[in-house]
């Protein structure tokens, strides 16, 4: 195949079920699994090996119920106006969480909302639960490579959050959207501009320079149900009257859209000439409902505290980390536990951690559940607590490889944000600070000399070559090891443990941490 295409895929298998022999599509990246699950819970095998997927003629299915979940990308929508609102909240419910459909989440994690889902059940092959979205100021990010299949469909909103956020948003390695219902890329960058955006369209998506005003204008959405939804949430955060044409063609995927619109704002629509088109009025008294006092809502705290302990492999940041987590009461998380599982179950079904594509379609089949129990982060993989397999020497000299898989990031750094709903926490890792939980204002980066550092490992009994990890995680595209430029750094190569937390809690208090009784405080 051409491109990663579900639908194409999907045809494919159902065609080689009344085949004779064995039918493989080959794509050049994952696409969405929906159908292959499907197949399975009415007992037809499928085969899947990295992007490949296989099926044999013949099959026979077998008669079972199906409960089709809540459509992720219809929600998506609802997503960004919270996620873009400062001090929304929004909860959906029983909507599909399938990890091939939730790169939306995923995306937004990284431009700043704060989103926890939890997985309640699974119905025919197909994970399902609630997620919260609560609304902050949203900040730019690059969108492509191998997180473009998972977002195709959301491309079009996602770009509204764009224009939306501060700083820079690039969409890139998605030509497919050139030959959806419409030119999407052209539609999206066109109505954008329109609207008053810097939007600078490209072959493959758009950059757009977000933070401008948006002004009500006159949209067209190209009988493209997408861009029609997308415009009508852009309409929102517009000065003024936007006007959609054409925007009956929103029933093909969402015929219940203008109602809900007008549920979960204060915005109107209406109807001209018998066409159904949202006229949405932005001004700026827009209320969200449930917020009693109308306006726009103050943005909320965070509902939990963030400290950000970052720093190189045998630096001290786990024993700091745990240190400082329990003079405060606070839940430590070791954030590099999240990429040891994935590379621990990668190796252990036999996929190559160097390719890429094979270590995302592998995670996207693992259920990666976090939690805190007894005041203690808690992992659990497919059901069961991560054990200490993930400390062996062939996940060290793995991980790093797997790490700098960007999918892979962005899947785990929403986890990782999900903590923060459930409890004040310590989170250690290597790119807490600038990525994870770039706007708290407690953030730490922990060091030490490389002859230490290296001493240190050989006390533990581990020996890998922390030159080369650090060449890695320092070089890596995404997320790379660097120091916040916010960050109290602190050197751990002559100090101790107990010096090193008490220099973090006087930063702390020199930050305006409010110490609880029994925190440390008086450290």
């Amino acid at each position: 195949m051409p491109m990663a295409s579900a639908q194409v895929k999907s045809a494919i298998l159902l065609a080689g079920l009344f085949a004779e022999g064995k039918t493989t599509a080959i794509q050049p990246g994952e696409s969405r699994d929906h159908t292959e699950r499907m197949l399975e819970f009415f007992q037809v095998q499928t085969a899947r090996a990295g992007s490949e997927v296989s099926i044999h003629g013949g099959q026979q299915l077998e008669s079972r119920d199906f409960v089709v979940p809540g459509d992720i990308s219809s929600a998506a929508f609802w997503a960004v106006a919270a996620a873009a609102f400062p001090g929304a909240s929004l909860t959906l419910t029983d909507v599909g969480l399938n990890p091939s459909r939730t790169g939306v989440l995923s995306v937004l994690a990284q431009m700043g909302a704060h989103l926890s889902d939890s997985v309640d059940h699974e119905l025919g092959g197909e994970p399902r639960g609630n997620v919260i979205v609560h609304g902050r100021q949203l900040r730019g990010v690059e969108i492509g490579g191998d997180i473009i299949p998972n977002v195709i469909d959301e491309l079009p909103i996602l770009a509204v959050a764009g224009a939306l956020a501060g700083g820079q948003t690039v969409i890139k390695d998605a030509a497919e959207l050139r030959v959806k219902e419409t030119d999407r890329i052209a539609a999206v960058a066109g109505n954008l501009r329109e609207m008053g955006a810097d939007v600078e369209e490209t072959y493959d998506g758009m950059i757009i320079r977000g933070g401008k005003p948006l002004h009500g204008a006159r949209l067209e959405s190209f009988g493209d149900h997408r861009i029609a939804m997308a415009f009508a949430i852009a309409g929102l955060f517009a000065e003024g009257e936007t006007t959609i044409g054409d925007a009956a063609c929103v029933a093909i995927s969402y015929p219940g859209f203008s109602s809900d619109l007008e549920t979960l704002t204060s915005a109107p629509t209406k109807r001209r000439g018998g066409e159904a088109t949202p006229v949405i009025t932005s001004v700026p008294d827009r209320t969200l409902e449930g917020n009693e006092s109308g306006g726009i809502p103050e943005p909320e705290e965070p509902m939990h505290r963030a400290i950000a302990i970052d720093g190189p492999a045998a630096s001290g940041k786990s024993s700091v980390a745990r240190r400082l987590a329990d003079r405060l009461g606070f839940v430590h998380v070791n954030s590099g536990l999240m990429y040891r599982a994935v590379t621990w179950s990668a190796l252990g079904a036999g996929v190559d951690v160097n390719d890429a594509p094979a270590v995302i379609a592998h995670m996207r089949s693992m259920r990666i559940d976090c939690g805190i129990e007894g005041g203690l982060a808690t992992l659990h993989i497919d059901g069961l607590a991560a054990g200490s397999g993930l400390t062996s020497p062939e996940v060290n000299a793995a991980v790093s490889a797997v790490a700098r898989i960007g999918a892979v990031r962005a899947e785990l750094v929403a986890r990782q944000q999900s903590y923060l709903a459930l409890a004040d926490i310590v989170m250690e890792g290597r790119d807490i600070g600038t990525v994870v939980f770039p706007d708290t204002p407690f953030k730490f980066y922990i060091d030490a000399n490389p002859e230490v550092r290296a001493e240190r490992r050989r006390r533990q009994g581990i020996e890998d070559d922390l030159g080369a990890r650090d060449a890695k995680d320092s070089g890596r595209k995404e997320s790379p090891l660097t120091t916040a430029p916010d960050a109290v750094v602190i050197d751990t190569s002559e100090i101790g443990i107990d010096e090193v937390v008490a220099r973090v809690l006087i930063a702390l208090r020199e930050r305006g941490f409010e110490f609880g009784a029994g925190e440390g405080g008086g450290a």
